[in-house]
């Protein structure tokens, strides 16, 4: 029989979860903090598969928007006199305005909002965001508490 020591992750306390030295709330805590960790990891792995398998937007693509934006979009040739709006600007908000020209830049714009989110609620760019934001802060919650905890240990 070789001791086996218990890392530090939500994997290795979970089998402590219902143990007879653990009480009935800190089970429950764990099994919590379980779940949602199943959760973010399958949220991650929701994006990566529906919005990271491919690659979109490489630099050559963001150099030619950039070109596009400033000899195209921004060109008094494409003015509309009637909305005030430049092509750029009609292309970009395509809820206000029907872009006539451009429909290539269009289509990239739409595969942007669909990254932000204007499809799926649940696999984007946002949830992406708002789950790394959690994940971190529950790290910094931890340093912060490892080192509250040797704190009042030295006194």
């Amino acid at each position: 029989d070789q001791p086996c020591e218990l890392g530090h992750s939500i994997w290795d306390v979970a089998l402590l979860a219902g143990c007879k030295h653990i009480s009935k709330p800190d089970s429950a805590l764990i099994i919590v903090l379980m779940v949602l960790n199943i959760m973010a990891q399958a949220v991650f792995l929701g994006i990566v598969y529906y919005i990271f398998t491919e690659q979109k937007f490489t630099d050559r693509f963001q150099e030619q928007l950039v070109e596009w934006r400033t000899h195209v979009g921004h060109n008094v040739m494409y003015y509309d006199p009637f909305t005030f709006s430049s092509l750029t600007e009609r292309v970009c908000q395509p809820d206000k305005h029907t872009p006539e020209l451009s429909s290539y830049i269009s289509d990239q714009v739409t595969k942007m909002h669909t990254f932000l989110d204007k499809g799926n609620v649940v696999f984007n760019g946002s949830t992406l965001l708002i789950v790394a934001v959690f994940c971190w802060s529950l790290t910094i919650m931890r340093e912060i508490t490892n080192a509250w905890n040797i704190s009042r240990a030295g006194r």
